[in-house]
């Protein structure tokens, strides 16, 4: 095979490795929980009256951003889980990319950390 034909292998392949690794990074990432900086609505027995709406600062999963947003009043409170809170894909989208090009860039150093080893000079 033709040394171009490999490289060209090696990356689709390091493209296809590092992207599913990258997916299931971003997954695991949600149990990475903080609350704020938003507020999301946890009932309406708030206020002098109790009749307006309690707000509370967010529970958010995912890393480097928020992707998965509790919504206590419809869900489990303080708990994150896929089918019940908000999913938002564009911070989701961001995560990935994130966690592909770290593990890009480490998947290159590493090359050229073996390239090295391989042929000394």
């Amino acid at each position: 095979m033709a040394r171009d034909a490999r490289d060209w292998r090696w990356r689709a392949e390091l493209v296809v490795a590092t992207g599913l690794l990258a997916l299931l990074t971003t997954l695991a990432s949600v149990k990475y929980e903080r609350r704020g900086p938003g507020t999301v609505e946890a009932g309406n027995l708030c206020g002098p009256r109790m009749d307006e709406i309690c707000r509370v600062p967010a529970l958010g999963g995912g890393w480097p951003l928020a992707y998965l947003v509790d919504s206590p009043s419809i869900s489990v409170p303080d708990q994150l889980g896929f089918f019940e809170d908000d999913f938002r894909r564009e911070p989701f989208a961001f995560d990935v990319l994130v966690h592909w090009a770290a593990l890009l860039v480490l998947a290159r150093l590493a090359r050229r950390a073996m390239r090295g080893r391989v042929n000394p000079p």
